[in-house]
């Protein structure tokens, strides 16, 4: 994705060079500027995340594994960011600053990407109704702000596991043969640490009243693991 946004910042930096118009060629510095903040937000939500560490809500009465702030607003961010060029080209032409030929792949490549900004933006709003990080309680697992709402009772869950995607993702296998996904930013910790956690208290369902103390169900799934 970070290389999308190098290429998509190279192409707008020499389309400025050498267009003509001068709203067009606000524009497109604009945009490349845009790309290259997007692309620099992306790459830290894909570092995010430290091998062999796990990230947790000290306050959720729960085990709660959360993401960091960048990650929960980088990608509304990233969306203001292709916004602000196409909005900045169009208040231009209203003010009667040559756009060039209307018809120009260059103007709608401005506002193309603006209305993805656009997409992006209603996409992150939309999706905050939904809990962020993955939550383990007595009852069950719950959360994300991937793709979709997680949630699940214990008895719904067939396996929990890693899988390698460009990176480690957390693995859920439902009962009814779904697969679920989740990637290591979502929930601030690496994967291979929060599988055996899950995996425990999974097959483990006399224990499962330890999640209302974090401390305690980790420490639970480490001397268990140690034996």
């Amino acid at each position: 994705m970070t290389a999308f946004f190098t290429l998509a910042a190279a192409v707008s930096a020499l389309i400025a060079i050498f267009v003509e118009p001068v709203a067009l060629r606000i524009g497109m510095g604009l945009l490349a500027a845009a790309m290259i903040g997007a692309g620099a937000g992306i790459r830290r939500v894909m570092e995010s995340t430290s091998a062999r560490t796990i990230r947790i809500d000290p306050a959720a009465g729960s085990v709660r594994f959360i993401s960091t702030r960048v990650v929960r607003s980088t990608f509304l961010t990233v969306g203001f960011l292709l916004i602000a060029p196409g909005l900045t080209f169009l208040v231009l032409q209203y003010l009667a600053i040559p756009p060039g030929n209307p018809v120009d792949f260059k103007r709608w490549y401005i506002l193309g990407l603006g209305l993805l900004g656009l997409c992006i933006v209603a996409h992150e709003l939309w999706i905050l109704r939904i809990p962020a990080g993955l939550t383990l309680t007595e009852f069950g697992i719950s959360g994300t702000r991937g793709v979709r709402l997680i949630r699940l009772t214990w008895d719904e869950i067939a396996t929990v596991g890693v899988v390698d995607m460009r990176g480690a993702h957390l693995l859920l296998k439902t009962t009814s043969g779904e697969l679920i996904r989740i990637a290591p930013y979502w929930i601030g910790s690496d994967p291979n640490v929060v599988a055996p956690i899950v995996w425990y208290f999974l097959h483990n369902p006399g224990q499962r009243h330890l999640l209302t103390d974090p401390r305690a169900a980790i420490q639970q799934v480490e001397e268990a693991t140690v034996e």
